[in-house]
């Protein structure tokens, strides 16, 4: 549907990218609890593995309007809901993600610098991740221009993460970016087992939201400036050398370096200049079932069990499994209370800086939670996530 109705007042765009088998589990929470709840216009960008399944067929179609010809074909489309209401955008590509990066230096000029970029930094395991999040950026960039209004914030999620409940609402969240800084996202902590920023969620302002799916553009584009600050970033932390590493040679000149999501998306924050602030997860990873026996299918190294609470999957390894119980937990909260109210916890918790007084009275509005601790609501000073700490 190529309608261009420009009668549409959403103020948000929500980005979903991944595999498009993958949505199956996590498709009605990724519309109930993200798209809906924030009254927001869809963005799909999927990809394909060799065999489409049926049951993810129907699932974007029932969920998200979305129609989609057989692999290994092109596909994109337009939504819009009757009387200017919400729209969906959805693309599949049958381009590789090499050569989509590729072409997007060779448009810009850039393809000469780009190449002892890919030199250096082989973009292989990264392309089609950042191949996906370019296609939303464009087709919101296309939105934008159709509709000839801008979006003031963009969220950033994938096909397979599974919301227990609504997203936080986007009244409860600072927007404004640090001084010098051009944009604010919210993140999520990651998982324990990697440094950087986590990949899985991102809910940001515009110029946020532009900078974590613009990974494609500054690879390709900006080559030095991603270069200078991975280098940095990876060089003055040692803790990113688990996760990413730099090689030189013996005159001083970088010649490998390593990156993986994770670290990835925190270069390109700190390139934009974008602030990051810590987002309470209500979420976590799912796995694909098998539609015979129902068993829980690994998702590469990494093995999935059944959770009976959510009736679906989920992914298990060291990391993933706190995020997978904060999550729960969090959940349990702002399903009792509400978000008005958890958020008034919040406020409650930040009063007298720690002394124990403070400590038993942020939760002096609840009946029966008085005892779960701060962290679990994701909340902290200057909108950090307090971790492991109590106040």
């Amino acid at each position: 549907n190529n309608n261009n109705n420009n009668n549409n007042n959403n103020d948000i765009a929500v980005c979903i990218y991944g595999e498009a088998n993958r949505i199956v589990p996590a498709a009605e929470s990724l519309k109930t609890h993200v798209v809906d709840a924030l009254h927001a216009d869809t963005f799909l960008s999927l990809s394909f593995s060799e065999t489409m399944h049926p049951v993810a067929m129907d699932k974007l179609k029932t969920y998200f309007n979305v129609s989609l010809p057989l692999w290994p074909a092109r596909g994109e489309g337009r939504h819009v809901s009757g009387g200017g209401g919400s729209v969906t955008r959805f693309a599949s590509t049958d381009e590789s993600s090499v050569a989509h990066l590729d072409s997007l230096a060779a448009r810009s000029g850039t393809a000469e610098s780009y190449g002892r970029t890919k030199r250096i930094h082989r973009p292989w395991r990264m392309a089609p991740i950042l191949h996906r999040q370019d296609m939303c950026r464009m087709m919101i960039l296309d939105e934008e221009r159709t509709r000839r209004r801008r979006y003031r914030r963009i969220v950033i999620t994938r096909t397979d993460f599974f919301f227990r409940t609504g997203i936080i609402p986007e009244h409860f969240l600072d927007f404004r970016p640090t001084e010098g800084h051009a944009g604010a996202c919210y993140i999520p902590n990651p998982e324990i087992d990697f440094e950087g920023y986590s990949d899985l969620l991102g809910f940001c302002d515009r110029e946020g939201g532009l900078a974590y799916l613009g990974g494609a553009r500054l690879l390709t584009t900006q080559g030095e400036t991603f270069m200078r600050t991975a280098t940095s970033m990876i060089e003055e932390d040692v803790k990113f050398s688990m996760h990413g590493g730099v090689e030189r040679d013996a005159q001083g000149r970088v010649v490998a370096l390593t990156l993986i999501p994770e670290t990835h998306l925190k270069v390109r924050m700190l390139a934009g200049k974008i602030t990051v602030k810590r987002l309470p997860g209500v979420a976590f990873l799912t796995c694909t079932q098998d539609p015979g026996s129902g068993n829980c299918l690994r998702q590469g190294k990494h093995r999935c069990t059944f959770d009976a609470e959510t009736n679906v999957c989920h992914r298990r390894y060291t990391g993933m499994d706190v995020v997978f119980v904060e999550s729960r937990e969090r959940a349990r909260i702002v399903r009792s209370l509400g978000w008005n109210a958890t958020a008034h916890l919040y406020w409650a918790s930040r009063q007298g800086d720690g002394d124990a007084s403070s400590r038993s009275s942020w939760c002096s509005m609840c009946n029966h939670a008085e005892q779960v601790p701060p962290r679990l609501l994701g909340f902290g000073h200057n909108g950090t996530v307090l971790g492991d700490q109590r106040h």
